[in-house]
C-alpha cells in the first residue's frame, strides 16, 4: 500500500470552513408564495388607488425569480443532507443501501501512519477533510453474473462478452471455479475534482482527500461482495481480482468496461489509455465456487437462526 509524507503547513493559517456545505431552512423571500382572498383584495384596492401597472409587473416578475430559487435550491440542499448510499445494479434491479463514506482507520493506513494516532493539529485537519469530501462521494456498483469457458488448451474465456482471460495469476485465481462475477465500482467524480483542486492549494489536504477516498471506494467493493455473497447464497464468493492485476494485462480494462455498459449504467469509462474516469473507480472479477451440499445445508441451518434471532443479512 502507498505511504505518503506531509509537507510542512504553517500552523498559524487558519483552516477556511466557508465551503463545507450545510443544510439550511430557505429564507422567507424565497418560499413560494401563495396569495390568500385577502391578500387578493388588498392587491386589487391597491391598484384602485393608483398603484402604477409597470410597477405592479416588476412585482410579479420579482416573485416568479424568487419562487423559481425556491424550487432549485432545495434539490440544491437536498443532495448535501441526503444520507451515504450506494447505488448497485444487478442487470435486474437498482438497489440502494446505507453505509459510512469513509473508513477512517483505513484512510490513515494509506496515510503511512500504520498503528499511530496523529497528533491534535493534523486530526482536526483530517476531520476537516473527511467534512468536505463526504458529501461529494456518490457510491455506485455494479456487477454481471457469467460462466468461465476453458478450451482443451487451458484457454480460459468470460462467456459475457466472450473476454479472453490471459496470464497465469487469473488462471490460478479461477482455477476451482465455473463462474464470476464481473465487477465495476465507483464514486463519483467530483471526488477527483476535489483532489485535483487541493493538490494545487494544499498538497497536505490533497494526501488526505486522496487517502479518504481509497478508504471510501474499498467500502463500496466490500459492500458489492457482501451483496453478491447474500444474492447468490449457492455460491461461495471469493475476492475480487482487479483487472490490471499481476500479469492479467490493463488493456482488458476497456472491453471489460464496454461489457459491462459501465458508463450507461455508473458512469465509468477509460480515457484511451487504460485508465479508469472517475479516476476513485476500480474493476474486476471475483471467483463464485459453487458449494458442496453439505455447506449448503449448514449455512441454511446458521441463517435460519440467524433469522430468528434477528442478525442476518439485510437490505
Amino acid at each position: 500500500m502507498p505511504k505518503f509524507t506531509f509537507s510542512p503547513r504553517d500552523p498559524n493559517k487558519k483552516v477556511d470552513l466557508s465551503s463545507i456545505r450545510r443544510g439550511r431552512e430557505l429564507p422567507d423571500e424565497l418560499k413560494p408564495k401563495h396569495d390568500s382572498v385577502e391578500e387578493v383584495a388588498k392587491k386589487i384596492a391597491e391598484v384602485a388607488e393608483g398603484e402604477s401597472e409597470s410597477s405592479k409587473e416588476g412585482e410579479d416578475k420579482e416573485d416568479a425569480s424568487n419562487n423559481d430559487d425556491a424550487d432549485s435550491n432545495p434539490r440544491e440542499e437536498a443532495k448535501v443532507k441526503a444520507p451515504a448510499q450506494t447505488t448497485v445494479a444487478t442487470g435486474q434491479a437498482i438497489l440502494k443501501t446505507n453505509q459510512p463514506k469513509v473508513d477512517l482507520q483505513n484512510a490513515l493506513y494509506y496515510m503511512g501512519y500504520g498503528g499511530r494516532k496523529p497528533d491534535a493539529y493534523m486530526s482536526s485537519v483530517i476531520e476537516e477533510c473527511v467534512r468536505e469530501i463526504e458529501p461529494k462521494i456518490i457510491a455506485k456498483s455494479y456487477y454481471e453474473i457469467s460462466d468461465v469457458i476453458r478450451d482443451e488448451e487451458g484457454k480460459i474465456t468470460l462467456a459475457n462478452g466472450n473476454l479472453e482471460l490471459t496470464g497465469t495469476s487469473i488462471e490460478e485465481h479461477l482455477s476451482h471455479c465455473s463462474k464470476v462475477a464481473m465487477c465495476v465500482e465507483t464514486i463519483s467524480e467530483e471526488v477527483d475534482k476535489l483532489i485535483e483542486a487541493s493538490q494545487q492549494d494544499d498538497i497536505t489536504k490533497g494526501l488526505i482527500y486522496d487517502a479518504l477516498a481509497n478508504s471510501a471506494i474499498e467500502l463500496v467493493r466490500k459492500d458489492l461482495e457482501k451483496r453478491i455473497a447474500a444474492e447468490h447464497p449457492e455460491y461461495k464468493v471469493g475476492w475480487q481480482f482487479g483487472i490490471g492485476y499481476g500479469d492479467l494485462p490493463i488493456t482488458l480494462l476497456d472491453p471489460f468496461l464496454k461489457v459491462l455498459k459501465a458508463e450507461e449504467r455508473i458512469g465509468v469509462k477509460t480515457n484511451g489509455s487504460d485508465i479508469m474516469i472517475p479516476l476513485k473507480s476500480v474493476a474486476g472479477i471475483i471467483d463464485l465456487t459453487e458449494k458442496e451440499p453439505e455447506a449448503k445445508e449448514a449455512e441454511e441451518e446458521d441463517n435460519s437462526s440467524s433469522d430468528e434471532s434477528g442478525e442476518s443479512y439485510t437490505e
